[in-house]
């Protein structure tokens, strides 16, 4: 069974002062119930980064240019009021929502 849109929230998370330091991630309500939190997610060994980030509960990470790339192919609306529903379709259509074994 696949995580539902009432378990996940979108979550931006700031590294940096620029625009390209901003993300976006579809979170896992029910491994980060209080957030995804920016100081564990700096101490990611990069070598195991999919894997750890999916431990925190960051489901799928997007900056603005990869947002923008997917406005542009019509796949997520041009307003940030609907990015939790068409980043969870996004991450649905591309099974990164199904429990991993």
């Amino acid at each position: 069974m696949s995580i539902s849109i009432e378990e996940t929230r979108i979550d931006t998370i700031d590294f940096g002062e620029k625009p390209e330091d901003r993300f976006y991630c579809l979170a896992d309500r029910r491994l980060a119930p209080d957030g995804l939190q920016p100081e564990k997610m700096r101490l990611i060994n990069p070598r195991n980064l999919d894997q750890e980030l999916r431990a925190l509960g960051c489901i799928a990470m997007m900056t603005e240019a990869e947002l923008a790339e997917l406005r542009r192919r019509g796949v997520v609306r041009p307003d940030l009021e609907h990015l939790h529903e068409d980043l969870y379709s996004v991450c649905k259509k591309e099974g990164l929502l199904d429990p991993q074994e």
